[in-house]
């Protein structure tokens, strides 16, 4: 996986952009890819998104890319494109990480998956 980018949109605006890091996936795995995400919105679409986080409906509209190569499969490449995702933010099916081996997301000594709840920012670095 190389080359990997993308944008995110909120009611047609530019608010943010992500870049998938360089990696190998290995085969018959499940991965965790760390992706670095910079969210630049101006000060009212700033306000607009943390209202609607906190009203339960933030989404977004994601779209990128990224250049993949299989070399189980000779070396077979090709350009992923992906556009118009919609993301709801606060869909509660996006809480399952039971599969996640991010620490982060665990209480430390628990094992429990952190939720956040009403009042809470959450925080991505």
């Amino acid at each position: 996986l190389s080359n990997g980018a993308g944008q995110f949109h909120h009611d047609g605006e530019y608010v943010g952009s992500f870049d998938i890091p360089e990696g190998k996936i290995s085969e018959k795995a499940i991965s965790d890819i760390v992706v670095k995400v910079t969210f630049t919105p101006d000060k009212w679409s700033a306000l607009s998104l943390t209202s609607e986080y906190y009203q339960g409906n933030l989404k977004f509209v994601v779209g990128g890319h990224a250049h993949v190569k299989i070399p189980s499969l000779g070396n077979y490449n090709f350009e992923a494109k992906f556009d118009d995702i919609l993301v709801n933010v606060n869909d509660p099916s996006l809480d399952e990480t039971r599969l996640c081996a991010c620490p982060g997301w665990k209480k430390p000594g628990k094992g429990k998956k952190r939720k956040h709840s009403e009042g809470q920012l959450l925080l991505i670095e």
